[in-house]
């Protein structure tokens, strides 16, 4: 494939995940609070920091060509969603310039694969904002590699659930953490209008500021529904089935996959 074809579909990748971006920041703003979400290496944040502080230091590493950066944390606590807020007006100051991102997920097999296409650009000497999400460490530590050269003009952004210790050389890791319940409960307020704020916070702390599994949860609720009076059990098997019929055999599965101390 040619280089022009490598521009092309990755900017109609990242054009078509901005504007989805951009139609969730008009209806559904990136929820802020001060609770300490992000954890880094960095021994004078102690515990962490807030997320509008990490955004805007990660925004300051982006801006700059040849930077590294690592984001991961469990599954559903927002990395993707954080990653869109970089680029968004609305949240903080000094958002990067969306025309600059190019967004793959390699869950859906990009093609151009990121090397080539990083490669690619670096040849063309094009300034460019690189997103990868669910990008495994052999692939981080490539990137790094390339995005690192001398007179670059391409920064990185990958994210990953897996944390490790051996991050490559150069590389700024942050961590998310989950939100807390009082986010975690004005987001499922905002997207579920009929739930009760008994129903919401039941939600919000059962999900322990987890975004997925509290909208999931979420919207298992019918109109007239309430939660009150289940017991973790029932949120759990609430979650578990959905709207989909009882399978027991998953169901197995699911508990002997548990914690020890819960049971089901």
């Amino acid at each position: 494939m040619g280089s022009r074809s490598h521009r092309q579909i990755p900017v109609r990748m990242a054009t078509l995940w901005l504007l989805g971006a951009r139609a969730c920041w008009r209806d559904d703003n990136y929820l802020l609070d001060d609770t300490l979400r992000i954890r880094t290496d960095s021994a004078e944040n102690g515990g962490g920091v807030s997320a509008l502080a990490g955004l805007e230091k990660i925004r300051d590493l982006l801006g700059q060509p040849g930077k590294v950066v690592r984001l991961v944390g469990l599954s559903g606590v927002g990395k993707t969603r954080f990653v869109q807020a970089l680029f968004d007006p609305a949240v903080g100051a000094g958002n990067l310039d969306p025309s600059l991102a190019i967004y793959a997920d390699m869950a859906d097999t990009p093609d151009p694969q990121p090397i080539a296409l990083t490669s690619n650009l670096a040849a063309r000497r094009t300034r460019a904002i690189l997103v990868i999400d669910n990008c495994p460490q052999e692939l981080h530590r490539r990137l790094s590699e390339l995005v690192r050269t001398a007179g670059s003009t391409i920064s990185v952004i990958t994210i990953e659930y897996d944390i490790r210790e051996d991050e490559p050389e150069g590389t700024e890791v942050f961590a998310l953490e989950p939100s807390s319940p009082d986010l975690a409960q004005k987001l499922v307020s905002r997207r579920f209008a009929s739930l009760s704020d008994v129903d919401a916070q039941t939600i919000s702390e059962f999900s322990g500021g987890n975004a997925r599994i509290a909208l999931a949860l979420a919207a298992t609720v019918g109109k007239n529904e309430s939660l009150a009076g289940l017991t973790d059990d029932g949120l759990f098997r609430r979650l578990f089935q959905q709207r989909h019929e009882h399978d027991s055999e998953l169901l197995l599965v699911a508990q002997a996959c548990a914690p020890p101390r819960r049971t089901f």
